[in-house]
């Protein structure tokens, strides 16, 4: 099989092995992330069920104050032809529950410093932009923690994991 890698400066495909002394060889580079700058580097993604990867970015001073932690990150698809193609119109500053439901026209997604969880309708065309954005969840105040990694069960219910909740 094969695995791909979202590193620091770009994607990388490996062939996988079941030789456990060398489990993966022969990296290339596939292409290069977005977002070539310091402040920022790739976090949370998933694979839609057109089979492309959808990620997300970090902005890696989110907790440093007003000005550090600006929202600089983007939400990005990587198609079929290894292109990157940007998903939202705005940024953000911390990528995290990234999934999709079975039927794959809904796609859920947080920033976590703004504990709150929307859903999207999902592009399945290439080129496409997420669009109707509507709130699912806001974490309580009185609940430690913000949203981080998350899946959609095979009967649709959305399970979120709170990081930092102790």
């Amino acid at each position: 099989g094969s695995l791909v890698l979202a590193g620091e400066r770009a994607f990388l495909g490996l062939n996988m092995s079941r030789n456990t002394d060398d489990f993966a060889s022969g990296a290339q580079t596939l292409c290069e992330r977005p977002e070539q700058v310091e402040a920022t580097r790739p976090n949370d993604g998933r694979v839609d069920r057109q089979g492309r990867f959808v990620f997300g970015m970090y902005n890696n001073y989110h907790r440093a104050g007003a000005s550090a932690g600006e929202n600089n990150a983007g939400l990005y698809r990587l198609n079929e032809k290894l292109e990157i193609e940007s998903l939202l119109d705005y940024k953000y500053r911390v990528s995290n529950c990234i999934c999709f439901p079975q039927e794959g026209d809904v796609m859920y997604f947080c920033d976590t410093p703004t504990r709150k969880v929307y859903a999207f309708d999902y592009p399945k065309e290439a080129g496409g932009k997420l669009s109707n954005r509507r709130l699912v969840w806001t974490v309580p105040a009185n609940l430690p923690g913000g949203p981080d990694g998350a899946q959609v069960d095979a009967d649709g219910y959305l399970w979120i994991a709170l990081s930092g909740a102790g």
